[in-house]
């Protein structure tokens, strides 16, 4: 029989309300995305788009209408739905990169994210900037010669946050004997046109600075969960078959934060007591060991679940609290779990007070 992690188990628990209350498929939510949610290169009579405003309001566009995505490239992100890699037959570039969101650039700048990714081979090494682009120029001897002369694979790597979006863009072109010079022109002029562009965003968000992290739903629907923490990290972002399912952790307080935004058409439920049942069905199904008895309470406006898992290792035990709450057409599911934890019935109260670090808010609210 194959073991499941509770992470998992609870990730069915929340999912399962969603998929009975509409009759459909994971996935067909009122509020996810109607397109794929992968970068896409477009089009249009001026130039070339790449992005889309389910994944981040970033996009870029270029004045070149050459650039095409090229399916049979290898590249680092490759099977990512956040990657591109493609060539511009107009100019003799390739350009791949990632648009992922700004919490994951976890460097103090983007100098200490290339240390990493710099190839040991790498010659020729330059910084500088280039409109708001942080970049770094390096040269790379191929293993073959034209005419005796040496050819260089001439790379420019670019670095932009922007709106919540992280782009890291790779730029690169063969460069024969002295023609490296020109290549590195070519492409400073080439990034230098790519003008980045800030829209809308339609699908759900993630923000997180030193007061702590929002999760923000799409416009059609508006609402905004806060969490005031200066110690947290997103560990998992949206899917396409949870959109609106975010897990951040807390490392002060060793504190997981399972957070789902829906709509109210999720919310079937006559009374908090039948979604609570339902939960417990769900543990049960999936052998979830519990200690001790479930406790019911209305907390800050939430109504609150509280229960205890036992762990693996004698005397310890994961504290779990699950709170839901209904403002303007979103039903905010929250689930925190304290790791590890010995004075179980302590662990409650920290549970409880943690709450208070939680916020939920309709409409057009901010936090």
């Amino acid at each position: 029989m194959t073991k499941i992690s509770f992470a998992h188990v609870l990730a069915l628990v929340f999912g399962c309300a969603a998929i009975h209350a509409a009759n459909v498929e994971p996935g067909q939510n009122s509020l996810e995305a109607k397109e794929p949610l992968e970068i896409k290169v477009t089009k249009n009579a001026d130039g070339t788009v790449i992005g889309n405003p389910y994944l981040s309001p970033v996009s870029l566009f270029l004045p070149s209408k050459g650039y095409e995505i090229d399916n049979n490239a290898r590249g680092a992100g490759r099977g990512s739905p956040r990657y591109f890699i493609g060539r511009d037959k107009e100019v003799g570039l390739t350009m791949s990169g990632w648009f992922e969101p700004s919490y994951k650039f976890k460097y103090r700048n983007a100098k200490d994210l290339w240390r990493s990714e710099r190839p040991r081979k790498a010659k020729n090494i330059e910084y500088m900037k280039i409109n708001d682009w942080d970049v770094m120029f390096y040269d790379l001897e191929l293993p073959t010669k034209i005419k005796d002369d040496t050819v260089s694979m001439v790379t420019l790597k670019a670095n932009l946050l922007r709106a919540s979006t992280w782009i890291d863009l790779h730029l690169s072109g063969v460069g024969i004997g002295a023609e490296r010079t020109g290549m590195r022109k070519k492409l400073t002029d080439y990034i230098k046109a790519i003008r980045v562009d800030v829209g809308k965003a339609m699908g759900f968000q993630v923000e997180v600075s030193n007061k702590g992290a929002s999760i923000i739903s799409p416009d059609e629907n508006p609402g905004r969960l806060f969490i005031k923490s200066r110690s947290l990290s997103v560990t998992k972002a949206d899917t396409p078959s949870k959109p609106g399912f975010f897990t951040l952790h807390d490392r002060n307080d060793n504190i997981r934060i399972i957070a789902w935004l829906r709509p109210l058409s999720d919310y079937h439920y006559t009374s908090p007591a039948m979604l609570w049942d339902e939960t417990k069905a769900s543990l049960t199904k999936h052998q979830v060991p519990i200690v001790g008895d479930f406790e019911y309470e209305q907390m800050q406006g939430w109504d609150v679940m509280l229960y205890d898992v036992k762990k693996d290792k004698q005397g310890e035990y994961d504290l779990n609290m699950r709170a839901s709450r209904i403002i303007d057409g979103i039903w905010f599911d929250v689930h925190l779990t304290a790791f590890d934890q010995k004075a179980y019935p302590l662990m409650r109260t920290k549970l409880s007070r943690y709450m208070k670090n939680i916020v939920a808010t309709g409409g057009q609210a901010g936090n």
